[in-house]
């Protein structure tokens, strides 16, 4: 489920990650509320103050001599373990990954932090060690262990390490199937990895994900006891046991790894320690994959109006000039600028204007074509690449967003404007032009509307 427009600032603050924005000398920016919920303090007692200064004095040192210095020579730090200094004199660790932002000149200009919180570590190296002595009764299975970590290690994907964990549970486990269900956004299990004959998400599966806890159904006479309506489900699987470990992060319930066995089980503590440390594993490598890839798209959008930023939009434009040379048809890009916004953040403030971006953002979703891709350029700059449009399309789809914005709006009085350049290529001239060129040749159309008077579009037809 996509979260409306007005929700983007709400899922950054309250994101299950804490992150802080500095500038070149550490000086924080930015910071989200989940960052100010761990250290216990107020978001003017943070703001402006050092990084190294929210650390405690090991990591501060190693922030200030070494940290610094390799993510400003190589752009990124990946999982380096630091520890937060509360204010009230608490501490937690944290693993850090970071990335720093460069100028128009290619000069570091900040970075930007996100902190996962890695207190549970603790608690996943002991159910670890627990898992260990559990296995050392079957050199087999611990080696489907040692196996299992270096393949969900090797994961990219959520879909990848699914199928590891299938596979490590029915070969560590004697299962007759297994399969990894992963909540969505509305609370649902939808499996995403499994074998044939598994079972429905219902009954003692959705039990160990409410009640964040394993739970086993050790025979068909302890189905009908206790989950009678689960019971044909069972018999037409031909499942006679069950176990349903819930995927935890921390207390918060993100899946449930169900293995099925072909005749009754008894399962002791070790057996469900053993699988509860698989599960662990598995769900540690996927805290790690959302947050990369969380930190993947706030590095590629606009962390205010949720639209692409520079970098993937260039990126996005050039795939699509390519596409063009190829099938020979035509593309456009649309470049605008909003007329008169600097008056209305010196009138109304810039908490005005960042509303009010954030509602042109989502009239320009509205007003253009599902195909097309729209990112912000910069400030009150935005730019919507158009594939397979020629001259009369892009016109269309230009004067639609020309109209969207100049619609009245609830935040401010003032009436605003759109002033609108559109720069068509042929596939055939794609070919000879840059992309840069082509935003170049967008943007100068655009302050040719600008200087004819504002709220317009100019369309120039570049090859």
């Amino acid at each position: 489920m996509t979260p409306a427009p007005g929700d983007y600032e709400d899922l950054f603050q309250r994101a299950p990650f804490g992150y802080v924005a500095t500038d070149i000398d550490g000086s924080i920016l930015e910071v989200n509320d989940t960052l100010l919920e761990w250290l216990g303090r107020r978001r003017d007692v943070v703001a402006g103050s050092n990084f190294g200064e929210l650390l405690d004095p090991g990591s501060r040192l190693f922030y200030e001599t070494r940290y610094r210095s390799t993510l400003l020579l190589q752009d990124r730090v990946d999982e380096v373990a630091l520890t937060l200094l509360r204010a009230d004199g608490s501490t937690m660790p944290v693993l850090a990954n970071a990335s720093a932002d460069r100028d128009a000149h290619g000069e570091p200009s900040g970075t930007r932090i996100a902190l996962l919180d890695a207190s549970s570590r603790h608690e996943y190296e002991r159910a670890l060690l627990d898992a260990r002595r559990a296995a050392e009764g079957s050199e087999a299975r611990s080696r489907v262990l040692q196996v299992s970590a270096a393949a969900f290690i090797a994961a990219t994907t959520e879909s990848e390490l699914a199928q590891h964990l299938v596979a490590s549970a029915i070969g560590a486990f004697d299962a007759a199937t297994a399969t990894v269900l992963i909540a969505d956004d509305a609370g649902s299990l939808v499996t995403a990895a499994g074998t044939p004959r598994s079972p429905a998400p219902g009954g003692p599966v959705r039990r160990a994900f409410e009640t964040r806890a394993p739970v086993v159904v050790e025979s068909l006479e302890a189905a009908e006891r206790e989950y009678p309506a689960f019971l044909d489900a069972m018999r037409a699987g031909r499942i006679d046991a069950i176990s349903a470990i819930p995927l935890l992060d921390g207390h918060v319930p993100v899946g449930v790894l169900v293995c099925t066995y072909g005749r009754s089980r008894e399962f002791d503590g070790t057996a469900i320690r053993l699988q509860s440390a698989l599960a662990l594993q598995a769900t540690q490598v996927l805290v790690r994959l959302r947050l990369q890839a969380e930190l993947q798209r706030m590095a590629l959008h606009d962390p205010l109006t949720g639209l692409a930023n520079r970098q993937l939009l260039h990126d996005r434009a050039e795939w699509a000039r390519l596409a063009a040379v190829r099938s020979g048809s035509s593309m456009a890009l649309v470049f605008f600028d909003l007329d008169g916004f600097k008056q209305i953040n010196d009138r109304f403030g810039h908490q005005a204007g960042d509303g009010l971006l954030i509602e042109v953002a989502e009239r320009l979703r509205r007003a253009v074509r599902s195909v097309d891709f729209c990112a912000r350029f910069g400030g009150d700059e935005f730019v919507v690449v158009c594939e397979d449009a020629d001259d009369g399309a892009a016109a269309l789809i230009a004067e639609r967003i020309r109209v969207a914005i100049a619609q009245p709006y609830a935040a401010v009085s003032e009436t605003i404007t759109a002033s609108v350049g559109v720069a068509v290529v042929s596939g055939a001239g794609a070919a000879d032009l840059s992309t840069d060129l082509l935003l170049e040749r967008a943007d100068a159309a655009m302050y040719a509307s600008k200087n004819a008077g504002r709220d317009r579009v100019t369309i120039e037809v570049v090859a």
